[in-house]
């Protein structure tokens, strides 16, 4: 009865609350009726709360996934941690290694243990839940180990110390991971990449693109030898291999090291894209184990691990789950149809928040910058896993296509794009660098770059920091710099090159917003429907909307009142388009979704 008492009074001073603000001195948080609402979460499995997923920093890397005898999966969770989840996509557990920093690479079950190669080093813990046990070494140094185990060992390799005009040579051992105790099996192979325990006990060790094998009592079964598809490693799941390389492709292999029947996942030509699904969370894969039934758990480059399911019929996996938080986020769109372009794909609106990526694409999983809609086509700025630019294109009916840029590339500092109208009303694409530099792109509705020219964007002060920039119309240019809003307005080509842009207004308020200003980091989107600016203020966890030119607050979201999971922690790259707004929280590694409602009709234009 207390507690009921106590929460009525609680809420009846929340209410309060909200009438002196928005009668009292400050400024009013909506305007025309309208009102900014949480909607839910994508990109992290966990959604909120305990269960919400994050990684430690800097971004994490692969490292492969283990399943324990409880069917709890564990995964990296960045540099000096290791998380656990279960399979519904929540964080059950997150546990540290007892060297602070280092960037696991491995991980594998062995017996009651987890053992994690991280740094040059060996780390284990038991599968239980006290939450103060730490991954300690055991005192073995090592150049990787198996993803499989046997018996309860792991086996592990070390490089010789190399003398001059030989050959390098490697140790072969096997490590008990309930002892520590260590077996060297042999002191002189030729060459190690990867090791993989066979399930009767044979080593087979992976050295550019050929496979051996050693048994454990040291023998080299030199009669034995296969050629194996290069990638990021040889893995056994039961009763079969499995290698991995680019466009998320999974090869499966039979005991034998043959295909069976090779593909089956992603693939590596455009017939088999075509027919299989592919996903940039699962590009390099790291690991791959059995879960139970036709259930199994893949673990890409970034983190992520994606639950799949087996078809004997179609002999091929299906992507049913993303496991995981989205440690970063450099681009955001949302279409007017509500797809949610992000990182290296995109989710449908209703999309839950451990819903795998749609229209995979073969990009960094951040390699993505802001998303303009050019020709009713959606173009993304991008990075390729080699680093090189491209435009890539979304249509939502097919894969995205890719457009390498040769003319004038864009670096890796490039951080937003507005979509422009220069010279006898063309279609560009205006980037910009953190540091104000900015290039145009001529560029046709399939994201081809048909001329590329610099832009000098004139400025009143020195820039900083630019975070993102924004057009509404495709003539003014917004720029978020410093904490500000700047206004750029274009000026007249000379020999058929864009002109220069030069600053018209700088901000950071809003009108009627009294003493209140935006915090020192910024980010910014445009929509015309109607034209609107919406900010990301980082620093004060909130979302403006603003009616332009005027400046007018429509609407502000500094959290939701009825559910704490929508409350911001440090948002950055945002999208709104007409009643849907995406913004990526970064302090809690996931994108919010919100909802603009409103008593008066949206204008079409």
């Amino acid at each position: 009865m207390y507690a009921r008492s106590l929460g009525h009074i609680v809420a009846l001073f929340t209410a309060l609350a909200v009438l002196v603000g928005a009668f009292g001195a400050t400024p009013r948080a909506l305007a025309d009726g309208a009102e900014i609402t949480y909607q839910g979460v994508l990109g992290n499995s966990g959604a909120d709360g305990e269960a919400l997923v994050s990684y430690s920093s800097p971004l994490p890397t692969g490292a492969g996934v283990a399943v324990d005898e409880l069917g709890f999966l564990w995964a990296t969770g960045g540099p000096g941690r290791i998380n656990r989840y279960a399979l519904d996509g929540r964080l059950v557990g997150s546990y540290a290694l007892e060297k602070k920093g280092v960037v696991p690479k491995r991980i594998t079950k062995a017996g009651d243990k987890i053992v994690v190669f991280a740094g040059t080093e060996i780390f284990s813990r038991s599968t239980g839940f006290e939450t103060s046990e730490l991954f300690v070494p055991v005192n073995v140094t090592a150049g990787g180990i198996s993803s499989s185990s046997w018996q309860g060992k792991v086996a592990f390799w070390v490089a010789k110390p190399k003398v001059q005009g030989q050959e390098q040579e490697f140790v072969l051992s096997m490590l008990d991971a309930a002892t520590g105790s260590t077996v060297v099996l042999s002191e002189q192979v030729p060459g190690i990449h990867n090791v993989e325990l066979a399930d009767d006990g044979a080593v087979i060790v992976e050295y550019r693109g050929s496979a051996s094998k050693y048994l454990q009592d040291g023998t080299h079964v030199t009669s034995w030898s296969r050629k194996i598809p290069s990638g990021t490693g040889l893995i056994r799941s039961g009763d079969h291999y499995y290698c991995f390389t680019h466009s998320s492709t999974i090869i499966r292999l039979s005991a034998d090291l043959t295909p069976s029947p090779g593909v089956v996942l992603g693939g590596a030509s455009g017939s088999v894209i075509a027919k299989m699904p592919v996903d940039a969370d699962i590009r390099q894969s790291t690991g791959l184990v059995h879960v139970r039934g036709n259930l199994y758990a893949v673990a890409g480059y970034g983190g992520a691990v994606m639950l799949l399911t087996w078809s004997d019929e179609a002999a091929q996996f299906t992507i049913q789950r993303r496991i995981g938080g989205l440690p970063s986020c450099s681009g955001l769109y949302v279409s007017p149809e509500g797809w949610v372009v992000a990182n290296a794909g995109a989710w449908p609106w209703g999309a839950r928040p451990d819903s795998p990526l749609d229209f995979g694409t073969p990009i960094d999983p951040d390699g993505m910058r802001s998303p303009v809609m050019v020709r009713g086509t959606v173009l993304a700025p991008s990075f390729r896993y080699n680093g090189r630019p491209n435009f890539l294109s979304f249509s939502f009916t097919r894969l995205p296509d890719l457009d390498e840029i040769k003319l004038a590339p864009f670096s890796k500092k490039m951080v937003g794009a507005a979509a422009v109208t220069l010279r006898k009303q063309q279609d560009w694409v205006l980037t910009a660098e953190s540091d104000g530099k900015a290039t145009a792109y001529r560029v046709s509705g399939n994201g081809t770059t048909m001329e590329a020219s610099p832009v000098i964007m004139e400025a009143t002060a020195p820039t900083t920091q630019l975070t993102s920039i924004a057009s509404i119309d495709g003539t003014m240019v917004y720029a978020a710099v410093d904490g500000h809003i700047v206004e750029f307005a274009p000026g007249e080509g000379t020999d058929g090159a864009p002109g220069a842009y030069t600053e018209k207004a700088r901000w950071n308020s809003w009108a009627d917003a009294g003493a209140e200003s935006l915090g020192g980091t910024v980010y910014i989107s445009a929509d015309r429907n109607p034209d609107r600016l919406w900010i990301s203020d980082t620093e004060k966890n909130r979302v403006l909307c603003l009616a332009m030119p005027e400046r007018r607050l429509v609407a502000m979201y500094k959290g939701s009142t009825v559910n704490p999971a929508g409350t911001l922690e440090r948002p950055t790259v945002i999208s709104g388009t007409g009643e849907r707004v995406a913004v990526y929280d970064s302090g809690r590694q996931r994108i919010v979704k919100l909802h603009l409602a409103s008593d008066k009709p949206l204008a079409k234009k």
